[in-house]
């Protein structure tokens, strides 16, 4: 029985934070700023939760943690709820 093991360490950033060119891996970003060092807390997290670290609550909470720092997704304008919209009453 073999196991297939993943190289998550070589996970590469997306292209919007790289040279057009090039890939980096992740332990290959220069941390020079508090943004810098928080973007990659966030990509490593994201490789941990990739590998299976984390339970679901947890998932939760970091998830939380996360919107904190790059704020709430606004859901598309086709599903938010109007709230006049469901009431059937007459005046």
């Amino acid at each position: 029985m073999s196991t297939k093991m993943h190289n998550d360490s070589e996970t590469v950033l997306p292209p919007s934070e790289t040279a057009p060119q090039a890939k980096s891996l992740l332990v290959d970003v220069p941390v020079d700023s508090h943004n810098a060092a928080l973007n990659l807390m966030i990509a490593f997290l994201s490789v941990a939760q990739k590998r299976g670290t984390f339970n679901m609550q947890e998932s939760a909470k970091l998830w939380e943690c996360i919107n904190q720092f790059t704020g709430p997704q606004d859901p598309p304008p086709s599903q938010q709820i109007d709230k006049n919209a469901g009431s059937n009453t007459t005046s």
